[in-house]
């Protein structure tokens, strides 16, 4: 879900059909007024919604330029850049983007003021009044005070139950982290609200921009959805919930006659892997008022369970699931389950509620050091303060790769390569630069917050991550590893493309066949001729074991291709099943596990 700028309140997505820039009075030399140039605050009405900052410069070629910023109290809530400027005298237009909305606009009371017009497709106009302002006096138009020098301070202690320590004390190297903060305030990656660091357990940084603080929740938009993946968790460990392959519509008996043949096949473990396989339809979650239908009813594409589309219907779908199965919506039960353990007090999901639903896409508001507890929760393998929130084994399920080589349920995995060394990471992440980066080789966690919506910088604040924050930490991994792998309680996502040869295909009782594989990453560890034992259900299966105590096992049975990671806890994935027909080779996803030692 996207924030409420002012822009998109009053005009939504408006088109530009009509209207024209103002136009010259003659042909001849034009005259600008160059009193507009400067900041303007527009001044305050009625409606108490964000203000807006307009800004007008003059670039290189001396041509006036718009920029709109908007705000949230003192905190910046966007940026849009403009074009078309043109000016006659004291009177001004330009197109603000990425709306495509026209502006017009005039000096009044002596330059002392501007008298602006949005201009609507159907010729309606939204006045706007504006003061001219000294940008010094503009809490939060940048990412600090003009002339602020930057020195890093341990982060202040509180009884919302963070340790606290220093960089230093931690083995960290503070003059990188330094660094990238200062790249951060000379805006290069664009509107970064927050950005902390905990290791080993300890908030160790804490830092905000553009006028936020640590008592602001912030929009953490689609890391809701990985954090109800751990409502799901909690739930199916306290048997609310009896199997992640109950069919969605046994928690929907409200609306069966959208079952049908196709819909009928969707599980919840396919809405957690975004494999559902329903037809996309852009917006429709946004516009509909009825999501939790509205995903329901949507045309079946693909076979549950095989495609990965990155869907925000199925998401929304356990918003419905949480409820029927626990007796509580979804932000009731995460208060008494989830929040209320973690010491979560401070956090709004009242927006884009429908009837008591919570939207579980990405509406959810929480303070960046909250955000920290639920990466060092998922850290911790689901313990807090000594306390056990979710189990271990939901947290494993949850963040292994599945049906995506790096998405398992509503958690990405990432990896990095950093001097020489593979950096493994489990990440939730949201439109605007929301992010919680976990990184079990590190014992870390950093926690990013932005309001890069609309200017295309969205991964911007991550491109800090490596020559900064991970390089900081690198001095503490073992110097010998090609993979660190410090926490392995975490899968590694190498669930890879591996094309095998079945030779021969052919079903008889006691007979043996042979594969070979290839693969860039595993092709060392796999033999080249497998013998795989034909079994009395008629299948051929193979277990074996490779280096780094890593295990593998391919199972082939009429039709289709299973592979299975296996564990010393009886651990195993849901299996991938690809079709070989007739043909001898087929493309297929291998897993490996490695063991606990």
């Amino acid at each position: 879900m996207k924030p409420s700028f002012l822009i998109i309140a009053i005009i939504m997505t408006i088109n530009l059909t009509a209207s024209s820039p103002v136009q010259t009075a003659h042909s001849g030399e034009i005259i600008r007024d160059l009193r507009i140039v400067g900041f303007w605050e527009q001044q305050s009405d009625s409606a108490g919604g964000p203000r807006v900052i307009l800004e007008i410069n003059r670039n290189d070629a001396q041509e006036p330029t718009a920029t709109i910023h908007t705000f949230i109290g003192t905190s910046k809530e966007g940026e849009f850049q403009t074009d078309a400027f043109s000016q006659q005298d004291s009177v001004f237009s330009f197109i603000i983007q990425p709306f495509s909305v026209l502006f017009h606009g005039i000096l009044i009371d002596n330059g002392a003021g501007i008298h602006g017009k949005l201009i609507n497709p159907d010729q309606t106009e939204q006045v706007l009044l504006f003061s001219r302002v000294q940008p010094q006096e503009l809490n939060g138009l940048f990412p600090r005070p003009p002339g602020d020098i930057y020195s890093y301070h341990i982060p202040e202690k509180t009884n919302d139950g963070w340790n606290t320590g220093s960089l230093m004390e931690a083995g960290i190297d503070s003059g990188l982290v330094m660094e990238g903060i200062e790249r951060v305030i000379a805006g290069d990656c664009g509107l970064l609200n927050s950005l902390l660091i905990v290791k080993d357990g300890n908030l160790l940084l804490e830092e905000y921009f553009y006028g936020y603080d640590s008592g602001t929740p912030h929009l953490i938009s689609s890391n809701t959805k990985s954090i109800c993946s751990l409502l799901i968790g909690i739930a199916l460990d306290r048997g609310f919930i009896k199997s992640l392959d109950e069919n969605v519509f046994s928690f929907y008996p409200q609306y069966e006659e959208l079952n049908t043949d196709s819909s009928g096949k969707i599980t919840l473990r396919h809405l957690l892997t975004m494999t559902a396989g329903y037809k996309l339809s852009g917006n429709i979650m946004e516009e509909t008022d009825n999501r939790i239908r509205t995903a329901l009813e949507r045309d079946v594409i693909h076979e549950p369970g095989i495609t990965f589309q990155y869907d925000e219907g199925s998401a929304n779908l356990l918003a419905g699931i949480i409820k029927h199965a626990t007796g509580m919506h979804a932000d009731v039960f995460a208060e008494k389950y989830l929040f209320g353990p973690l010491g979560i007090i401070t956090y709004n999901w009242e927006e884009e509620k429908q009837e008591g639903y919570p939207c579980c896409q990405g509406s959810l508001e929480l303070l960046p050091r909250d955000m920290a507890k639920i990466g060092q929760l998922v850290l911790n393998r689901g313990m807090w303060n000594g306390k056990q929130i979710v189990s271990k084994e939901w947290i494993k399920e949850s963040t292994t790769p599945k049906a995506k080589p790096d998405y398992g349920y509503m958690w990405w995995r990432g990896e990095s390569r950093l001097d020489g060394k593979t950096i493994e990471s489990v990440v939730a992440t949201g439109i605007g630069s929301q992010f919680i980066c976990i990184f079990p080789s590190f014992d870390a966690v950093v926690v990013m917050t932005g309001s890069n919506y609309h200017n295309n910088m969205t991964p911007e604040p991550i491109r800090i991550l490596e020559p900064y924050i991970l390089k900081a930490m690198v001095s503490q991994v073992d110097a010998s590893g090609e993979s660190i792998d410090k926490n392995p309680d975490f899968e590694a996502p190498v669930e890879r493309l591996v094309t095998i040869r079945v030779v021969p295909v052919v079903l008889l009782k006691g007979s043996t066949i042979y594969i070979t594989g290839n693969h860039e990453k595993l092709g060392s560890w796999i033999p080249d001729r497998i013998p795989m034992d034909l079994k009395s259900d008629g299948s051929w299966t193979h277990s074996f074991s490779v280096e780094n105590n890593t295990h593998l096992e391919f199972k082939i049975t009429r039709g289709s291709w299973e592979t299975e990671a296996l564990s010393d806890e009886g651990f195993v994935p849901p299996n991938m099943l690809l079709d070989i027909g007739s043909d001898t080779t087929v493309t297929v996803s291998v897993r490996r596990w490695k063991d606990n030692q």
